[in-house]
């Protein structure tokens, strides 16, 4: 039996033919306080090129209210919740939401939106563009020489 747990928002299975165009999976720990922004943020730019959405947010075992926002998001946004239990690291939670993920293609980014989520329609539109011939589309932000790289420091447990 697993532990994780998901809760379908729109409360309708997708038949083939009704499968979204877009799946994104938004890993997310301890992010209650971006996460209801990051979600309206993924869902305005995909539509504003006329793609609706399935949005996954997987809660990574967050003990900050993070799932609690993710329910409250309204029931015709097509927003699921995959809640893990206990942190299990973004690979798995990446891994996770794309399981569950039923669109034609799927993306993903992270809560923190360190990448925009307008970002993702130029992926889309060429995916689209390579249709079955696509295999992965990845983004990276191009490296600005004049600002130093910086790197995220993890404190010893």
């Amino acid at each position: 039996m697993s532990a994780i747990r998901t809760e379908r928002r729109l409360g309708r299975r997708l038949g083939r033919r009704d499968r979204p165009e877009v799946s994104v999976v938004i890993p997310a720990r301890n992010e209650a306080a971006l996460i209801g922004v990051a979600i309206a943020r993924v869902r305005r730019a995909l539509l504003s090129a006329d793609i609706a959405p399935e949005i996954i947010v997987v809660d990574d075992g967050s003990s900050d209210g993070t799932s609690d926002v993710v329910r409250s998001c309204p029931r015709g946004w097509d927003v699921r919740l995959v809640h893990l239990p206990t942190p299990r690291g973004k690979a798995a939670a990446v891994l996770a939401g794309f399981r569950q993920a039923s669109g034609h293609l799927v993306a993903f980014i992270d809560a923190d939106l360190e990448v925009p989520a307008e970002a993702l329609l130029p992926m889309v539109r060429r995916a689209q563009e390579l249709g079955p011939a696509l295999t992965c589309v990845v983004a990276a932000r191009a490296h600005d020489p004049r600002r130093p790289a910086r790197r995220r420091r993890r404190s010893p447990p």
